[in-house]
């Protein structure tokens, strides 16, 4: 019987420690997911896990205190920290139950959409000294950005991974299109098959309304996990009988 994992994040609190603002403001954020976060000393306590984030420096990292995660030490804390060196990652090590790490589909991506002086060296840095010094590390890659995420994929494997979120850019005035369904989905099946014993999922930000019914749809019997999944979707999966597992927490955690 095939397994599927429905992410509801109600147990979450999404805290930022930058408020509103953002210093990079990338081209396919522009600080939007921003405005919609709580901040470190005003969120609701009734729950059982944080995704710590912000926005991020010059440097390309969120910058994070040892204050700022001493304040949420009760939490089991899954923290979105950019860029980091061995000092930041040490830090996180101590206090991170998991870290949500932005992969970038190449070069390009980093200096045309995140407004970045870094390249994939500092990205690929930054991956090994959290694989280091944190628990758990789980790769994100925005399709939709460029189109080179599958040789960021096999980047990633060089390093390791247990565990992929893949997220679908959602268009702004700089993107005018999703990725499209088709080619998503055929990058889902190509991980698949390349590395299928690794867990796959869909990350909370994908296109809502019938472009996420559809992906949802597709992708139902290739991913291990989805989150906030279109209702038909989970309709389709009581229909096939999958056994459903679902959660109420950030979906790394």
């Amino acid at each position: 019987m095939r397994t599927i994992e429905f992410v509801y994040p109600s147990k979450t609190a999404v805290i930022s420690i930058t408020g509103k603002s953002c210093e990079l403001n990338c081209k396919h954020c522009q600080a939007r997911y921003l405005q919609h976060m709580d901040s470190i000393d005003n969120f609701n306590k009734n729950v059982k896990s944080i995704l710590l984030s912000g926005g991020f420096n010059k440097q390309g990292s969120v910058p994070i205190t040892e204050e700022h995660l001493k304040k949420l030490k009760d939490y089991k804390l899954n923290i979105h920290p950019g860029l980091v060196d061995k000092s930041q990652a040490k830090l996180l090590g101590k206090y991170a139950h998991s870290i949500s790490f932005d992969f970038p589909a190449g070069n390009d991506v980093i200096k045309n959409i995140y407004n970045l002086d870094k390249d994939m060296n500092d990205y690929i840095k930054a991956y090994k000294l959290l694989k280091i010094h944190c628990k758990k590390v789980i790769p994100h890659i925005c399709v939709g950005l460029g189109e080179n995420e599958l040789k960021a994929i096999n980047l990633l494997a060089n390093i390791g991974f247990d565990e992929l979120v893949l997220l679908a850019l959602i268009p702004n005035e700089y993107f005018k299109n999703p990725p499209s369904i088709d080619r998503l989905i055929e990058l889902i099946k190509k991980i698949r098959k390349t590395y299928p014993d690794k867990k796959l999922s869909l990350g909370c930000m994908r296109p809502s309304g019938d472009y996420r019914k559809e992906l949802d749809i597709k992708a139902l019997e290739h991913v291990d996990k989805i989150v906030m999944p279109h209702k038909e979707a989970v309709d389709l999966a009581k229909k096939k009988r999958y056994n459903i597992i679902e959660k109420q927490e950030c979906c790394v955690l």
